[in-house]
């Protein structure tokens, strides 16, 4: 079972998001990643935030406020805040993959639009907008 952490970031009422664009297929998803064996799930949240995002970041509660399970996979999102860096600055293989019809573009998404995107998984909208944007 693959194992992945994402990190809820959340600065001026706007949300951070990875917009993935694959062809004819565009979703949104939260910044993260797969927790390699040697890692705790914090250190795995970090290094991920800073291949895919540029930044560092620290974790406000090491307990995940969301859990997801699927068939295939477990996802826990932590909320975290910005410490330093550039974003958009990552080292990871996604901003190395953009090419032909891909495309992975790092986005703030305001409390208004996020009930308009296709942000995967489904259940995080609604828990999102009740949870951080009232």
């Amino acid at each position: 079972m693959r194992v992945s952490v994402r990190g809820i970031l959340i600065q001026d009422d706007q949300l951070l998001v990875i917009h993935r664009i694959k062809g004819d297929r565009e979703y949104y998803v939260i910044p993260g990643g797969g927790v390699e064996d040697h890692e705790t799930l914090i250190q795995a949240l970090k290094r991920e935030l800073l291949e895919e995002v540029g930044i560092q970041v620290d974790v406000l509660n090491e307990q995940p406020v969301y859990t997801y399970h699927d068939q295939d996979s477990i996802q826990y999102f932590y909320v975290v805040s910005y410490v330093s860096g550039e974003y958009g600055t990552g080292s990871g293989l996604e901003f190395k993959e953009q090419v032909n019809t891909n495309q992975y573009l790092l986005e703030f998404i305001s409390f208004k639009d996020i009930k308009n995107i296709c942000l995967v998984p489904e259940f995080l909208k609604e828990k999102l907008v009740k949870d951080f944007f009232k």
